[in-house]
């Protein structure tokens, strides 16, 4: 018996592939309302949980005069994380850390540009005079060269940032402390981060650097507001900027 081919219409062909690609696109068009729903969500999730965060941090930060110790974690030992800039930021913050017991605020973690041999020197002289070895001095790429054009400090400034997050996923220090370095913002900024998705509650300690008297340097301005507790040296900065405190002389 010899079968022969039924001939479909040609018309039928040309019905059967476009409710084909009728389906396909239904679904491709629903898939991206999905997507776009989740996506929204998220949005929407995460802008609540910052405001939330922000919100908080707001609420809670000390302006009234008060030791520095009372801004930190009430805890038996608190691990420090501090970033360092180079000349008068190191030495101002070497300065304030060595008034902290290490008993207390033990290990230290020092952050510092990987061009800052300065920097590395005086931590391992501080720790020596202080008999601490629980220490560990960590650098990353520096954020902005001296007179490096802002253009150019862009792509530092993620370069930066890419290597500042497993530093500060490996510590998780309870504070970090920084001065002003722009080295620091990138940190800032991943802490705060963390903190929004509930991976760790670190508290940002922001003292603004002893050299600015009537404004707030750059890295403090972008800092105001996501730090939780920001610290300034001189009366007039407190007037300026209500959301920070006035304690008088650190160092």
């Amino acid at each position: 018996m010899v079968y022969t081919p039924i001939a479909i219409p040609f018309s039928k062909w040309m019905m059967t592939v476009s409710f084909m690609l009728f389906v396909i696109c239904s679904l491709f068009v629903e898939m991206l309302f999905i997507v776009a729903a989740v996506i929204f969500m998220v949005v929407i999730g995460v802008t609540i949980r910052v405001a939330y965060v922000l919100q908080t941090i707001r609420t809670t930060r000390s302006t009234t005069p008060s030791m520095l110790h009372y801004a930190l974690p009430k805890k038996a030992r608190v691990s420090v994380m501090a970033v360092l800039g180079s000349g008068g930021h190191t030495k101002e913050m070497l300065a304030l850390l060595s008034q902290l017991v290490c008993e207390k605020f033990s290990p230290r973690s020092y952050v510092i540009a990987n061009t800052d041999k300065f920097s590395h020197d005086k931590v391992v002289r501080l720790q020596e005079e202080l008999d601490d070895d629980q220490f560990v001095v960590m650098t990353v790429p520096r954020s902005r060269e001296v007179n490096q054009s802002y253009i150019s400090s862009v792509f530092t400034t993620l370069l930066a940032a890419v290597r500042s997050l497993p530093l500060v996923i490996e510590r998780k220090p309870d504070v970090l402390l920084c001065n002003g370095p722009g080295t620091c913002v990138p940190i800032c900024v991943w802490t705060f981060l963390l903190r929004v998705f509930g991976f760790y509650d670190m508290k940002i300690v922001f003292i603004e650097s002893i050299c600015r008297v009537r404004t707030l340097s750059l890295s403090g301005k972008l800092l105001y507001f996501f730090a939780d507790h920001f610290i300034v040296l001189w009366p007039d900065l407190r007037e300026k900027y209500p959301y920070t405190s006035y304690i008088g002389r650190l160092f």
